[in-house]
């Protein structure tokens, strides 16, 4: 429930925010919905803030990202857990404030030969979280991505390929492979009219060896462009194995600011 109110709350912020026009071609773009990123960065002098809450029959989560656009291909973001409760049976339920995580992403190639785009991120998790066992890393963890967009058809495709050194209890460095396939879908159109709503589908896993785990999952989601600045997300995630994360539904809602952060940069805009 607090990770619910916590989650309405930002959302609600964030829809009371002056809603202005954006440069054209500017649009929110919030990556915090699935496990996967793509290549798409947030514009150059631009803030993007994401409220992301999930909920899990044992599991509720609440987080704010934020992400900042340093340069036309660069992004650095920060992503706090606000709120992170478990529920185990027999046992006190934990429950408290979560780890953050520190990052940048880079788009090296827009397109290659191939019309495929390629970037790479670097994320640090920071455990600074209540010291309530399962909310928390034992350690600081690196994330190493390669991420990839390209097109099929009519729809978009988003590749990750990730490494992974997870802390143990010891405090050591244990490595993990993840990768995943994300599918979008253009805004839909029906009798000639362009629906304001997307499909989302994603596949995704981690080897853990150390563990000897193989989580896994599938997604399915829907993105609503709700203006050019703001953008509702939701999807169910279906764990798979019985090391996977448990079924969730997940929420984002995304508003990307710019006009104070543009420092003087001029700009043509909507009228």
């Amino acid at each position: 429930m607090r990770s619910s109110l916590l989650t309405a709350a930002l959302a609600a912020a964030i829809f009371s925010s002056c809603v202005n026009p954006l440069p054209k071609g500017v649009a929110a773009h919030p990556q915090g919905l699935l496990p996967s990123q793509d290549t798409v960065t947030t514009p150059a002098g631009f803030l993007e803030v994401e409220a992301v809450g999930s909920w899990a029959a044992r599991e509720e989560q609440a987080m704010a990202v934020m992400r900042y656009g340093l340069g036309d291909r660069t992004e650095v973001y920060l992503a706090q857990d606000l709120h992170h409760s478990l529920t185990i049976p027999g046992a006190a339920d934990p429950s408290g404030l979560g780890d953050a995580w520190i990052g940048v992403r880079h788009r090296v190639i827009d397109r290659d030969s191939a019309m495929v785009a390629h970037a790479f991120l670097a994320e640090v998790r920071i455990p600074h979280s209540d010291t309530d066992p399962g909310i928390n890393a034992d350690a600081l963890e690196l994330h190493l991505g390669h991420l990839r967009d390209g097109s099929w058809g009519r729809f978009d495709w988003t590749t990750n390929v990730d490494l992974f050194f997870l802390a143990d209890p010891a405090g050591r460095p244990d490595p993990a492979l993840g990768g995943s396939l994300t599918l979008s879908s253009p805004l839909l159109e029906i009798a000639g009219k362009k629906l304001p709503l997307a499909l989302l589908a994603e596949a995704g896993g981690l080897y853990h060896p150390e563990e000897d785990q193989l989580p896994a999952w599938v997604a399915a989601g829907i993105r609503i462009p709700l203006h050019p600045s703001l953008e509702l997300q939701a999807a169910w995630i279906q764990g798979l194995g019985g090391d996977a994360p448990d079924d969730r539904w997940a929420l984002n809602l995304g508003r990307l600011v710019g006009d104070a952060l543009l420092f003087g940069r001029s700009t043509t805009r909507d009228s």
